[in-house]
């Protein structure tokens, strides 16, 4: 793809674009810039080729229910969806390598948002009043925070990845680290 410039003209850059059948949810490029990973809201995970978005993979049930986010880094895809599950991805094969739930036992709640840590090693996810972070290397929760009253709007990692903040609706803000 072509480079983009503030100073360009939007018209001259070159524009790719394909047909998902759904609105998107959600999109990332791998971290090498050679795909795109888009999202759709009932469930359905294209993986394409960034040098002309061409359909890599098409994962229709990435999410049963449904899905709400995606993040792709150096630990790999990531999605969240109406399910309370998180999956890690082989984008290269298309397939599940690992899944977490991140909801509560019994509940069913919406992860609304998967973000990797800058350093690529740590996960989180939110889901209602629950933030949960893996370290996907060990497959375990190793975080699990719930000492709020109200759901979690926003999550932001620190630039050294050794902290994360998280925003409240009510307008709550924590710091872990």
């Amino acid at each position: 793809m072509s480079g983009l410039s503030c100073h360009a003209n939007a018209g001259a850059a070159k524009r790719y674009s394909f047909d998902a059948q759904d609105h998107v949810v959600g999109v990332g490029w791998s971290p090498d810039s050679a795909r795109v990973a888009a999202l759709t809201g009932s469930g359905t995970l294209f993986i394409l080729d960034a040098r002309d978005v061409s359909v890599f993979h098409v994962l229709p049930q990435a999410h049963t229910v449904g899905a709400l986010t995606l993040d792709w880094a150096e630990g790999g895809l990531a999605t969240g969806g109406e399910d309370g599950k998180i999956r890690l991805w082989d984008a290269s094969r298309g397939a599940v390598l690992e899944t977490f739930d991140a909801a509560e036992v019994n509940r069913s709640t919406w992860v609304e948002q998967v973000r990797w840590s800058p350093d690529g090693t740590l996960l989180a996810g939110r889901a209602g009043k629950v933030l949960r972070i893996w370290k996907p290397s060990a497959g375990d929760s190793c975080l699990k925070y719930d000492q709020h009253s109200t759901t979690i709007s926003a999550l932001c990692w620190r630039p050294d990845s050794k902290g994360i903040a998280a925003g409240f609706y009510g307008g709550g803000t924590i710091l872990l680290a």
